[in-house]
């Protein structure tokens, strides 16, 4: 018996651990997409379309600012 409690015990903790990275994992994303989000200006986007404006994720996108630097014309 006490040899299962030790193995719950253990597998709970690696789950704990496995959690915590999870959140570290999420949290680092969500810093990327906000900066992401703040350099193209999808704030302002939104922002300009107004309260209570219904927005599709292809309509912020068709504002969005389009910089192609291989294309020479």
């Amino acid at each position: 018996m006490e040899k299962r409690q030790i193995v719950t015990s253990t597998e709970e903790e690696e789950d704990s651990h496995r959690q915590y990275a999870m959140q570290l994992v999420s949290a680092s994303v969500l810093l990327v997409v906000l900066k992401a989000a703040l350099e193209l200006g999808v704030l302002e986007i939104i922002e300009r379309a107004g309260p209570g404006a219904l927005l599709s994720p292809s309509k912020i996108a068709s504002h969005l600012p389009i910089h192609n630097n291989s294309c020479s014309n």
